[in-house]
């Protein structure tokens, strides 16, 4: 059984938003990619095994393997512990990406104090220097499909 198109766009998005991000630090990542691969941490709520959660994951994988960087899931449960482990992760991470409601609200709290760092958010519209916001409406899922499958596709 195939995912709703809906779901699909989300392992693009989160590969697009890594793909921005790259293309930004170009320069950056060219001296540096030497040194150390770019560090990206996915922040997620909770662990369920969710179309969501997985698409994510899928996405994530993805730009590990087509890009030269170190990809990590962090899982933080606990909404009391939620900001702790975000400024953990954070410190730690280049590129810091969150798709949940309540990781968006400690985003926008606290990306001011990691101005050295790097966000992706997926579905909200979060302002900030260091912040790439993906945001689309339901009904643009077939041209992001399609804009998505055109990234892959070799002429």
């Amino acid at each position: 059984m195939h995912a709703p198109a809906s779901y699909t766009r989300i392992s693009l998005l989160l590969l697009l938003i890594l793909c921005l991000f790259l293309a930004g630090k170009a320069d950056v990542l060219s001296a540096e990619s030497k040194a150390a691969p770019l560090r990206v941490t996915l922040l997620l709520e909770h662990d369920a095994r969710s179309t969501w959660n997985t698409l994510l994951q899928n996405g994530l994988k993805r730009a590990e393997n087509d890009f030269a960087i170190q990809a990590q899931v962090v899982v933080s449960s606990d909404e009391e512990e939620q900001e702790a482990c975000f400024r953990e992760v954070a410190a730690h991470s280049d590129l810091t990406l969150v798709a949940t409601d309540h990781f968006h609200e400690i985003l926008r709290d606290n990306a001011a104090n990691f101005r050295s760092k790097h966000f992706g958010v997926i579905d909200a519209g979060i302002r900030g220097s260091n912040i790439t916001c993906i945001s689309f409406a339901d009904e643009a899922a077939a041209f992001l499909a399609g804009a998505g499958a055109a990234l892959f596709v070799q002429s």
